[in-house]
């Protein structure tokens, strides 16, 4: 980010509506008195009552429970884990105010950036075009509509071997930052990565287009997906589908959904599930963890319902769980992805099973008697011992003492033993 006088930041302050800012994010407020009191973002809520209290004519809030207190920027920098410059800007577009071009921000990334934005602006044209009436067709099938498609900016890549290579180098590009950003590959020449395939662009945590995933649909190649490969601008590891969405709506609702697959994502965020971010497969890294740590909120998993899906949750659960991010776990039956679940049994029949989400301790139970007959002293041996494994993991005595209860029932056992 270039700098800012300080008098330019400072008429920002002047003019930014701090309760406007906030409610931006989805935070609602409550008027009392001269003040405006809210729910505070920044800490759970054991209690019914609003503790942080804004004051508009002096542009500060303060929470009384957990202390937290500034201004506009300070709020956008904690809220958005943002640095003080970029807070700056958000406030100025938040509050419409234009900044000079000399005070945008500049990285060696820029022409990256400018790049991928562009073939998400192309492909995102071309899905309305008759090359991409086939496309639509199948979007449409599947029960994508016209408004999510220009959310979520769906596209189509033309099957042309170079129209996006063109492109880009008859704009100026460079021919590394067509192979540096994964649009393009090179042969005998240079040719797009993506041709004949629906583009699900992917973004980083600003919401800037860094990536994609393409999907065929028409049985044309056997990779189902392709993805952009790890660029400088885009970190699979880094990186959760419909994070710069989702955020906001995870915060007021206090939980966030975490599915495997975008289009699993889109189909329950248009079902009016908000608060849903997706893994790109079943990979799962700490930096992942650190960005849903950050929100504060109770996490809801959801991997498909086959054996990888399986794995992944138990390993998945066991990384958060270390990290001390409270998670439950949501197993659908009958369905192999939310998608089909959705498709299948309607959204209230999911809200229905995300309401009742086992524990991640319940789902380590369950999973430790797959394949063991219980009826057998050996299996029962195993599983009671890998149980135990389990609660010396644990500091809740509650759940210690429950567990060991129903073990001593289950298997007719003396619990003092």
């Amino acid at each position: 980010m270039a700098m800012i006088p300080q008098e330019v930041i400072n008429n920002i302050q002047k003019q930014a509506n701090i309760v406007d800012v906030i409610s931006s994010f989805g935070i609602n407020f409550e008027k009392k008195g001269s003040n405006y009191i809210c729910f505070c973002p920044f800490h759970d809520h054991n209690y019914n009552t609003p503790s942080m209290s804004v004051n508009l004519e002096k542009g500060i809030y303060t929470c009384f429970s957990c202390h937290e207190t500034g201004g506009v920027f300070k709020f956008v920098q904690n809220y958005q884990n943002v640095g003080f410059i970029e807070a700056v800007h958000i406030v100025a577009e938040l509050s419409g105010i234009k900044l000079d071009e000399t005070f945008k921000s500049s990285s060696k990334y820029d022409k990256h950036y400018d790049a991928v934005e562009l073939a998400y602006k192309f492909y995102q044209n071309n899905l309305r075009t008759e090359d991409g009436a086939q496309a639509v067709k199948y979007l449409k099938k599947r029960g994508i509509d016209d408004s999510i498609i220009d959310e979520f900016g769906i596209g189509y890549a033309p099957n042309k071997p170079d129209v996006i290579t063109k492109l880009l180098l008859n704009k100026g590009f460079d021919e590394n930052i067509l192979l540096d950003t994964g649009l393009s590959n090179r042969g005998n020449s240079l040719y797009d990565l993506f041709r004949n395939r629906i583009t699900f662009p992917i973004h980083n945590t600003n919401g800037k287009p860094v990536g994609f995933s393409a999907r065929i649909f028409d049985n044309s190649d056997e990779a189902k997906y392709i993805n952009t490969r790890e660029t400088p601008i885009f970190k699979k590891g880094e990186i959760l589908f419909n994070y710069h969405r989702a955020q906001n709506e995870a915060r007021r609702t206090k939980s966030i959904l975490v599915v495997e697959g975008q289009l699993d994502a889109i189909r329950i965020y248009a079902s009016g599930i908000k608060n849903v971010v997706a893994t790109m497969g079943t990979a799962f890294t700490k930096d992942h963890i650190t960005l849903l740590k950050k929100l504060n909120v109770k996490i809801i998993l959801c991997m498909d319902n086959d054996e990888a899906g399986e794995k992944a949750t138990l390993s998945i659960g066991e990384n958060l769980a270390n990290a001390e991010v409270p998670t439950t776990i949501l197993r659908l039956s009958g369905a192999k992805d939310p998608d089909e679940y959705i498709l299948a049994n309607g959204v209230d029949a999911f809200k229905e099973a995300m309401d009742n989400a086992m524990s991640f301790f319940d789902f380590k139970l369950k999973y430790l008697k797959k394949d063991k007959n219980l009826n057998k002293e050996v299996d029962q041996a195993k599983y009671i011992n890998s149980v135990l494994n389990e609660l010396n993991k644990t500091n809740d005595d509650i759940l210690i003492e429950l567990t060991i209860n129903k073990l001593a029932a289950d298997f007719n056992l003396n619990k003092n033993n």
